[in-house]
């Protein structure tokens, strides 16, 4: 029902967001909707449709603070499959999803990041390392 609902009548990240973070995320974040919440976002994540896929992101995003916690590589698994779209919307919720990752486990992310900083665009590498002290952030985004 939320797929043909996005897919049809979303047209802005406000309305995707929104959706995701107060109605779709926090039902699928619930312990016996876990199952639900994996298919939902695998399945989302490789639609067609640019706010299908973002939502995936959100709806995980929306999970990961519910929990305060995430499954690094049932993450790094998702980023890695959506880091290619090349939609700014997609690139910017990736960069939103590693950034509140960062919150819970920061060195994690900073060292994922360092890793691969050649792979992510710049709006990924900017948004996923704002949580970081100013030192690692510096590090991330040097050329």
């Amino acid at each position: 029902m939320f797929e043909d609902l996005f897919s049809n009548h979303c047209d802005t990240w406000a309305f995707c967001d929104s959706s995701c973070i107060r109605v779709i995320g926090p039902f699928l974040g619930k312990k016996n909707n876990q199952k639900l919440g994996k298919k939902t976002i695998e399945k989302w994540s490789m639609n067609e449709n640019l706010w299908v896929r973002r939502a995936s992101l959100v709806i995980l995003i929306k999970i990961i603070m519910i929990n305060k916690e995430f499954d690094e590589n049932y993450v790094f698994e998702l980023v890695e499959k959506m880091k290619n779209y090349s939609e700014d919307y997609i690139q910017k919720a990736i960069g939103w999803i590693l950034k509140t990752c960062s919150k819970y486990n920061p060195d994690l992310i900073y060292n994922y990041l360092l890793r691969n900083k050649e792979r992510f665009s710049r709006p990924v590498l900017r948004y996923a390392s704002e949580k970081l002290s100013n030192e690692k952030r510096k590090l991330i985004l040097k050329k």
